[in-house]
């Protein structure tokens, strides 16, 4: 039987040491949707094709969305190399842009490059993006006692402020345009 060669999920050549906006999917697994339901005033199911633009639609988190959303805000507040900028729960999956930003905080010097005094672990800037996602997934596994997520995420390095400002308009209204998201399942 041959094994299946992983998905690499980092771009080669890049410094992942940088300071930098990352925006992030993590999927649960078999994309069964766990989160919560997209709903109109209130109302869930109704279908989509009724609803307009003026923000009627959002996701009715369930027990797991709550936790997933009590621990992101958890990891946003108690992470000082990290800022979770924006972010959707989905009813199967979840979308958040991660500003990056460890100079200048414990560990690190003005040039950005860890202090050879610190605990090289808590220093390498290149597993913070990695760290918080397992440290997500781990979490409410533990939390809602199963195994809730697909095994790996995607990871998109965010280079331009017009890339930017399209991925957060993608994730303000990714629960209006659910029946066209690429994870939609009915």
């Amino acid at each position: 039987m041959v094994k299946q060669k992983r998905k690499q999920i980092r771009l080669k050549d890049y410094d992942y040491s940088e300071n930098g906006a990352y925006f992030i999917t993590i999927c649960s697994k078999n994309r069964e949707p766990l989160f919560g339901k997209i709903v109109r005033d209130g109302i869930p199911d109704v279908p989509l094709t009724d609803c307009d633009d003026n923000g009627n639609i959002f996701v009715k988190l369930s027990d797991i969305g709550q936790t997933i959303q009590q621990t992101i805000e958890y990891i946003d507040e108690h992470n000082e190399k990290i800022e979770i900028e924006k972010y959707v729960i989905m009813p199967n999956h979840i979308h958040l842009i991660i500003m990056v930003n460890r100079i200048n905080h414990k560990g690190f010097g003005t040039s950005g490059k860890p202090s050879p005094t610190e605990n090289e672990d808590e220093t390498r800037a290149n597993e913070i993006i990695p760290k918080l996602v397992s440290s997500l997934k781990r979490y409410t596994n533990k939390q809602t006692k199963s195994d809730i997520w697909h095994r790996s995420y995607h990871n998109h390095i965010i280079r331009t402020q017009k890339d930017y400002d399209k991925i957060w308009e993608y994730i303000d209204t990714n629960p209006i345009k659910w029946e066209l998201d690429k994870y939609y399942v009915e």
